[in-house]
């Protein structure tokens, strides 16, 4: 993966593209699962008529819930591997743990 250099730090850091996801390319992304940063999901995807069934967003949810997971254990990560000193991220680890769990417990 190419890799970019970020302001704050002279680290480099993935560089990575998320997409916006509407509705007519749900069921494409969700059979190939392609490797993206994140994903958008629109609103607008579930007013009115021709919006995605509902039933839908269980899927969606689990899936924040975890994305949400995975972002706060790479913070952890960096604080435990000294990267960055703030005793704020010092209960991301719990709190990543927290949202796995989540996320289980919301899996259809």
């Amino acid at each position: 993966m190419e890799q970019t250099t970020g302001v704050a730090s002279e680290r480099p850091i993935p560089a990575s593209a998320g997409i916006g996801l509407r509705a007519p390319h749900h069921h494409r992304f969700v059979e190939t699962q392609p490797d993206v940063g994140w994903v958008e999901i629109h609103s607008e995807n579930f007013f009115g008529d021709g919006g995605r069934d509902l039933a839908l967003l269980p899927y969606y949810l689990v899936f924040g819930t975890f994305k949400m997971a995975v972002v706060l254990q790479q913070i952890y990560f960096r604080f435990h591997q000294g990267q960055t000193q703030d005793q704020r991220f010092a209960g991301m680890g719990e709190g990543a743990k927290a949202l796995f769990r989540l996320a289980a417990s919301r899996r259809p």
